[in-house]
């Protein structure tokens, strides 16, 4: 037999804007954390073709992120360099030979 208290106020509930995930009220965004970083991730990827010579730190610039994140998403394989940028910028090297590369480990 389960209690049920009166008192006690559930909290209020919104819902992603995207995926309708419930998030608590107080949550500032309207997007839950997942789909907020797949919301990034696409405005990434959309100005990273915009471009012919953009680099991991420009975009870390231009969306405000840290680097790291960038450099994440390269290691997974998720962007690529592109161009001449291929060779020049890139601060992700091969796990077994230490060379640099586009994406991947």
């Amino acid at each position: 037999m389960q209690l049920i208290h009166k008192d006690r106020k559930e909290p209020d509930i919104k819902y992603c804007a995207k995926c309708g995930k419930e998030m608590h009220s107080l949550y500032p965004d309207e997007y839950c954390p997942i789909c907020k970083e797949y919301l990034l991730f696409q405005e990434v990827k959309d100005y990273i073709r915009s471009g012919d010579d953009i680099h991991e730190q420009d975009v870390a610039e231009h969306f405000n992120i840290p680097i790291r994140k960038v450099r994440e998403w390269i290691r997974e394989g998720r962007i690529q360099y592109k161009g001449e940028t291929a060779g020049k910028f890139s601060s992700v090297h091969c796990s077994i030979c230490g060379k640099p590369i586009t994406f991947g480990t």
